[in-house]
């Protein structure tokens, strides 16, 4: 790294350290000690308490108060997974569907207010956090006036909900009410759920956990006791079913070897193993050691006032310095951060919930030595290296560290941030489409929902001593791994974009420099269902006509087996560089299942009524088109709309505030020349769709016509 690593570390506002001091007086007189005060056991589950006195017992900031103002009752609790998730979105949903909307505070509370008059138990609690990740929570606990109930949101939680759900619902991260929680199931859940844990809860300090419940117990995401044992646990979910699978996540990804994972699942009949808790003594990357590389990071940017307030000695403390993330040094990896023109971050910004993933082993490795974390960054502005934006933003980043059993003085204890060590920029993400066709005489038979993977891979690579994107020279890429043809997709330069990489071939055979794929895709396809019915596709409906040059592009079957399509999954490139026969190879993972087209099509979706008119025919010549959408509270990132038809492509807007604090836009211009269509044309008609991304995965969401 930089020598100016000093001067890059002038970044935040020093948190201040609030200390409440109690003075008093008395006489000459000798005080008599009062008795003492019970101390309630705080694993026991809480009762109602009262809504006026909710906010100051709790500990609730203002910010964390929402839902409806004149509220006479309420539900409130703390949100975490891997950390307290601070400034998260809080949506509460009642059994008639009604919906409350509000955020948690700085310290993972909330509290949602709401007319009891108006609400019709059970009710469901679900938390977003910045990267689109949902957990929920439910309680069977009467509600009364004046009254809140403890409803807390965290991954244990969410498997109780889970576990709950009637048979209709593919997971809780899809489309219910609290109509939808079956509740002579959910004492069991939580018998089942503690006594998956309950040795672990143990040796986390916590003996007796006879009286702990998980979602009315009141408990701190400190990592310690209970929150120890949330530490050591991996949240992901059943790629068929959507359901909420808990796993091991200090034991290292067991990976076969055709990529797929085995994850260590734990349940009643599996508990989580006492020597995989995230306790001080392991020498994973626990919460201790991650918070306090948090804490310092945080600390060093909010000095500006000391350029030495972080010293270069450091450097090596936090960073290595040989530091490698898909081609790109510390600096230009985190460039959005420390966008000022001295490289310097952004005063005011914050990295917060940082979230421990999963181990593996960097290549030659003997032990788990590299630990993947999300991070979520909030910034109240970019510098000019970022352009120069003034509103507040607010991401996620994935940070790999390194274990470090031999430096002393690490800020991460025996871990330090290394990178992935890829020499290109590239990533496998899972990725779905829901199109809808809003002609009623084909929208049965032409809407629909596909599965698939993307390769998103930049034709160009940093150079540290330029410190500019040089181009990548690659030719060809093939890729292998899980769900794709076993001898390999093959991706080439789209002869109509620029810049981008797109299906040849599901062959596996290498082109010839210079050979061009006609293939608008990036995405290989798996399996799809017709929307909103959830019935599969026919083979032959995958692009309408089976013997088109696009056929390719989709896998030989909708069929595909989904069940091994887990989180953490190994992918494979080869990278054919211009003038070489030789592939470079490197390998990635997945962050999240493919999840079932069967199961997905129950997502919350944006609401694309405002633009039917936009594509329903006819239509004039126009040379822009104003897109427009109803947000869901519980759908996906909206980072950008397009609108597309056969003669001009698919011309895009970025959103402005796709990533702001509190998106709330609901339109947005795109400027293309379109011609006019007219009613009886068939296809011409106009395509308008969103796209975004949420739980580490790539969504679009479209509706068209056509005839």
């Amino acid at each position: 790294m930089a020598q100016h690593f000093a001067l890059t570390l002038r970044w935040w506002v020093v948190p201040a350290i609030l200390a409440l001091a109690a003075c008093g007086g008395g006489s000459s007189e000798p005080a008599v000690a009062p008795a003492p005060i019970p101390t309630p056991d705080p694993l026991v589950a809480s009762e109602l308490i009262d809504l006026a006195k909710a906010q100051v017992i709790w500990e609730i900031a203002d910010i964390g108060v929402g839902g409806d103002a004149d509220g006479d009752a309420g539900a409130s609790g703390g949100a975490g997974d891997g950390s307290a998730l601070k400034r998260a979105s809080v949506v509460l949903i009642d059994a008639a569907g009604k919906v409350l909307t509000g955020q948690t505070d700085d310290n993972g509370r909330y509290l949602i207010k709401f007319k009891l008059a108006q609400i019709k138990v059970p009710l469901v609690l679900k938390v977003v956090d910045a990267g689109g990740s949902v957990l929920a929570s439910t309680t069977d606990q009467a509600l009364a006036m004046g009254k809140v109930a403890r409803i807390n949101i965290n991954p244990l939680t969410d498997k109780i909900v889970s576990d709950s759900l009637k048979s209709s619902v593919s997971g809780t991260d899809k489309s219910f009410t609290g109509a939808d929680i079956d509740l002579s199931k959910l004492a069991m859940a939580k018998t089942n759920l503690i006594a998956s844990i309950q040795a672990a809860l143990a040796t986390a300090g916590i003996a007796d956990a006879s009286k702990f419940d998980p979602v009315q117990s009141v408990y701190n995401y400190d990592g310690k006791g209970i929150d120890a044992v949330i530490e050591s646990i991996s949240h992901t979910r059943d790629p068929v079913t959507g359901a909420t699978v808990l796993t091991a996540k200090l034991t290292g990804v067991v990976t076969n070897t055709d990529g797929t994972t085995v994850p260590t699942v734990i349940s009643s009949a599996t508990p989580l193993a006492t020597t995989q808790v995230a306790i001080d003594s392991n020498p994973a990357l626990t919460f201790s050691k991650i918070t306090a590389w948090v804490n310092y990071l945080n600390g060093c940017l909010a000095t500006t006032a000391a350029p030495n307030a972080c010293p270069d000695a450091d450097q090596s403390k936090l960073v290595s310095a040989d530091y490698l993330q898909n081609s790109k040094d510390f600096d230009e990896d985190f460039s959005t951060l420390f966008s000022e023109s001295d490289r310097s971050g952004i005063k005011g910004s914050v990295i917060s919930n940082p979230n421990i993933l999963f181990f593996t082993r960097y290549s030659g490795s003997t032990i788990d030595d590299a630990a993947v974390v999300e991070v979520t960054i909030r910034q109240p502005r970019t510098g000019p290296l970022a352009g120069n934006q003034t509103a507040p933003l607010e991401y996620t980043k994935v940070l790999v560290f390194k274990r470090d059993d031999v430096t002393a003085g690490l800020k991460a204890g025996n871990w330090v941030l290394y990178g992935n060590r890829k020499a290109f920029n590239w990533s496998v993400i899972p990725r779905y489409f829901t199109f809808q066709n809003i002609n009623p005489l084909l929208e049965a038979d032409w809407s629909r929902t596909t599965s698939g993977f993307r390769l998103s891979f930049s034709p160009s690579v940093f150079d540290r001593n330029s410190r500019t994107y040089a181009s990548a020279n690659v030719y060809a890429i093939r890729l292998k791994g899980p769900g794709l043809p076993a001898s390999g997709v093959v991706f080439a330069p789209y002869s109509l974009g620029a810049n981008t990489f797109s299906v040849l071939n599901k062959t596996g055979v290498i082109p010839a420099e210079g050979v061009k794929s006609n293939n608008a895709q990036t995405d290989f396809r798996i399996a799809g269902v017709v929307f909103p019915t959830g019935a599969s596709i026919p083979p032959e409906r995958w692009q309408g006509n089976p013997a088109g040059s696009n056929s390719a592009v989709y896998s030989d079957t909708q069929f595909a087996d989904l069940s091994q399509l887990q989180a953490y999954n190994v992918y494979t490139a080869e990278f054919y560089k211009n003038g070489s026969a030789t592939p470079i190879v490197e390998t990635t993972r997945i962050l999240a299942p493919l999840e079932s087209p069967v199961a997905y099509v129950k997502r919350p979706l944006h609401d694309l009524t405002p633009s039917h008119a936009l594509v329903s025919p006819p239509q004039a010549a126009s040379t822009s088109t104003l897109v427009q959408w109803v947000r869901n509270p519980l759908g996906v990132r909206i980072e950008s709309a397009f609108v597309g038809s056969s003669s001009v492509g698919y011309p895009s807007a970025n959103i402005p505030d796709a990533f702001a604090l509190n998106a709330a836009s609901t339109s947005v211009l795109i400027t293309a020349n379109f011609p006019a269509t007219d009613a009886n044309t068939p296809g011409t008609a106009r395509e308008i769709g969103l796209f975004g991304t949420a739980a580490r995965a790539q969504f679009n969401q479209s509706i068209y016509w056509s005839k």
